[in-house]
């Protein structure tokens, strides 16, 4: 990507481009992109939030059905997961 090319895409446009790879660090492709790094880790830290937010809810389903039937094995828990 060209520099001309970079200043033309919007902020939004240029934070999609970031990915976790190898070959260079967040804080590289935010320096080539010129995208703040706080902006980037901020939205990461959202997105946890938000899994960490859906897996409390499922865990609280899964405690409300053991102690409704604490008798129900793995199996049937599983099961009970799938529907």
């Amino acid at each position: 990507i060209g520099l001309k090319k970079v200043w033309h895409q919007s902020l939004k446009e240029r934070q999609s481009w970031l990915k976790p790879v190898a070959e260079l660090t967040i804080s590289g492709q935010c320096k080539l992109l010129h995208v703040t790094r706080s902006v980037v880790y901020a939205k990461n830290k959202r997105l946890l939030k938000a899994v960490a937010k859906e897996e409390s809810e499922l865990l609280q389903l899964l405690d409300e059905k053991h102690t409704r039937h604490p008798f129900f094995g793995s199996r049937r828990m599983a099961q009970y997961l799938g529907e």
